[in-house]
């Protein structure tokens, strides 16, 4: 499968180690480009973000809706099999439902992952219960078109589910000219259909979540880091965005931390 690869490298020697980021659900490679991407080049990774099968400039065959979430774990394996040395993922939303997929069989060379605002491994029931009480109709339209994109195609509701308030309005107009629809299988999937197996990762693992996150909310988060024995960061007032949102530095600061606690 050929896959869109965004990345930048250091001189041969003079890296830390890879950084590989992993998108969530109806984005791709791009959302992490401006802010998360300079960040940790400047500390010394090389950075690399791939656009999961269907998504963007990747190769797309017609069946994005029936694309399972396996399917996107066979990306991620093919991506890190694909870079050289000592790897850190990152995954946001749907992508750390992949690397939480993808421990069961984690390469040597990952040496530390984080889920960031990550789908849990004990499924959506909370999102949906949210979803289906305050957008019932779009969530029916949703459902009848096998698409999120009744949804996610409303700057307001996306804004609710997603962003701040104040989260600024030429940066959401950019963001909805890009978001594109998702596999309707995958989200059944994170749902309930195909959840993680819980077992304890190989690897140090970070989770992160957004105390405000309408999609991934805190207790789910805490539910899933008890789960596998790890202490969340909850970011106060934080969304589901958090590389895009104001005080993206802050949270990059203590992913890098993280980091640099492995490397030594």
């Amino acid at each position: 499968m050929q896959l869109e690869r965004l990345s930048r490298k250091h001189p041969a020697g003079k890296s830390q180690g890879t950084v590989l980021f992993i998108h969530g659900a109806c984005m791709g490679a791009w959302v992490w480009e401006n802010n998360f991407f300079e960040y940790f080049f400047s500390r010394g990774f090389d950075v690399c973000a791939i656009s999961l099968r269907n998504h963007c400039g990747s190769e797309h065959d017609g069946k994005l809706r029936w694309t399972s979430v396996m399917d996107y774990e066979e990306d991620l394996r093919q991506a890190i099999d694909q870079i050289e040395g000592r790897i850190f993922l990152v995954g946001h939303s749907m992508g750390g439902f992949t690397i939480q997929h993808h421990f069961k069989r984690m390469s040597p060379k990952v040496a530390g992952a984080v889920l960031l605002c990550s789908a849990p491994n004990h499924g959506l029931w909370r999102f949906l219960s949210k979803v289906i009480m305050h957008y019932p109709l779009h969530f029916i339209h949703s459902l009848f078109a096998m698409s999120w994109l009744p949804i996610t195609r409303d700057r307001q509701r996306l804004k609710t589910v997603m962003f701040s308030a104040n989260f600024p309005d030429q940066q959401m107009d950019g963001i909805v000219a890009r978001l594109q629809d998702e596999s309707f299988l995958a989200f059944l999937q994170m749902a309930c259909l195909k959840l993680p197996e819980k077992i304890d990762p190989a690897i140090p693992l970070m989770i992160i979540g957004g105390e405000k996150d309408y999609l991934i909310s805190e207790k789910d988060t805490r539910q899933m880091a008890e789960s596998y024995h790890v202490t969340p960061l909850i970011v106060h007032q934080g969304t589901h965005c958090l590389m895009l949102e104001q005080g993206w530095e802050i949270v990059a600061e203590q992913i890098n931390e993280f980091f640099c606690l492995q490397k030594s």
